[in-house]
């Protein structure tokens, strides 16, 4: 066992292979010197919180020699961990021991229904302890070696395992949601009912495990390996398993609705009955999996739905395409009409132009013309005017120069008659001059408005 960040441990030899001890026979190795393995002044390498409880650690006398099964037996009371550094060292030297001596010597870590959250175990050597119905919320335990151990129904969520080796634990039904797994091991480890719903274990490393009824669902596990592993059972619904590899696995009842499948392996893989409704499938070779005759049937039969998936898709597709293409057709055929009336509202607009200017030019000779003549009826009507008062004031002075004795009343009555006509015309005439000014000037003023009109 190797910790970079302890001073409590040196490196020595594993007694495990690629899974925990099963043999029962004692293990041949060198328990190094404590005085050199700990040195008088280290600091604590561990920074436990839990809540102290009065009574210590209890520990179970080690099964000697060790039987081919190993069990673990609970402590009698529930274990609570306290902040004591030198006490874990303990601990975890006496585990070392026991696990180097075979069981001889030593004991067995015990942290049955403990108390761990957050405690900083990063690094440690804790294979084939016992975590049954531990709390080890928030810990981290990343690239501890746990191969072995006992974790079942303990709480791991939000825990760190980073390149932690599990191989061959026991994790049934434990609580991994949204533990930090990046590089580790659980190569044959029993995952059986555990719950790993919405976790982040891209890469990780599931080969011959047992993931029995296990939640994988809404889980992020592209690339991720399940070489051999049993997932019988296994709810992996609307996970992201991107070229991960089930190649030789074992996924009969399996649920992978809505999961993403692509380019993902099943060389040699059981998927009787699993469900794949909904699921991506692009790139994926399920012609691969276990030549079975139910596999067979199996396979062609996913295959079929996936046909019948992606022309399902292709026909949405298409619809989509041709309501869009009617869309724009429509739209096109509305602007064509708008366009069409703005034409004709620009021609009509340009007519009636046309019509008010020749109009208004209309109007503009008709002025200057009834102006010119305005004109000459003025100068006509003042000279007529003088003329006519001239006639009048020259009758006036005849008849005062004759006697009015000697005229009788038929020339008296011609000559005050002349009279009045004269001046009846002279006031008529006038009259229809002033009429004429004032129409012009009203024909003036009209023009001029329906001028300033036209412009805007």
């Amino acid at each position: 066992m190797s910790d970079q960040n302890s001073p409590f441990f040196k490196t020595t030899p594993n007694p495990f292979g690629a899974s925990p001890v099963d043999d029962g026979a004692p293990r041949a190795a060198v328990i190094p010197d404590e005085a050199a393995q700990l040195p008088a002044a280290a600091e604590p390498a561990f920074n436990l919180t839990p809540e102290p409880v009065a009574e210590p650690i209890a520990f179970e006398p080690a099964p000697t020699p060790l039987t081919d099964s190993v069990v673990f037996e609970p402590a009698p009371t529930p274990v609570a961990v306290e902040s004591d550094n030198t006490e874990l060292q303990s601990i975890l030297r006496e585990h070392l021991e026991w696990v180097e001596s075979g069981g001889k010597s030593g004991r067995r870590a015990n942290f049955r229904q403990a108390d761990l959250r957050n405690a900083a175990l990063s690094g440690a050597f804790l294979a084939e302890a016992s975590f049954r119905g531990a709390d080890l919320t928030g810990a981290n335990l990343s690239g501890g070696d746990f191969r072995g151990a006992d974790l079942s129904e303990a709480t791991l969520s939000n825990t760190n395992l980073s390149h932690a080796n599990l191989g061959g634990a026991v994790l049934t039904h434990a609580d991994l949601r949204s533990t930090y797994l990046e590089g580790a091991d659980f190569q044959n480890a029993d995952l059986g009912g555990a719950q790993l719903s919405n976790t982040r274990i891209a890469g990780v490393n599931f080969s011959g495990a047992n993931l029995l009824e296990a939640q994988l669902n809404g889980a992020q596990a592209e690339g991720a390996s399940f070489l051999g592993a049993t997932l019988r059972g296994a709810n992996l619904a609307g996970a992201v398993l991107a070229a991960a590899d089930f190649s030789q696995s074992n996924c009969r009842d399996a649920n992978f609705e809505q999961a993403v499948l692509d380019q993902a392996l099943f060389q040699g893989a059981s998927l009787r009955n699993a469900r794949v409704q909904g699921a991506s499938l692009i790139g994926t070779d399920l012609s691969s999996a276990s030549e079975s005759a139910d596999n067979r049937q199996e396979a062609s039969q996913l295959e079929k739905e996936q046909i019948q998936q992606e022309w399902a898709q292709l026909k949405s597709e298409q619809q989509l395409f041709a309501q869009q293409q009617a869309s724009v057709h429509q739209r096109e055929m509305a602007l064509q009409s708008e366009k069409q009336q703005v034409e004709l509202a620009r021609r009509d607009n340009r007519a009636k132009a046309e019509n008010l200017a020749a109009l208004l030019a209309t109007a503009e000779d008709v002025l200057n013309t009834h102006a010119r003549h305005d004109k000459a009826i003025r100068i006509y009507t003042v000279i007529w005017f003088i003329f006519s008062v001239l006639i009048v004031t020259g009758i006036l002075l005849l008849i005062s120069a004759l006697e009015i004795s000697t005229l009788n009343t038929a020339e008296l009555g011609v000559v005050f008659g002349a009279t009045g006509l004269v001046l009846a015309l002279a006031i008529a005439t006038l009259v229809r001059a002033i009429k004429m000014t004032v129409n012009a000037r009203k024909l003036t003023a009209l023009y001029e408005q329906q001028s300033t009109t036209s412009h805007s």
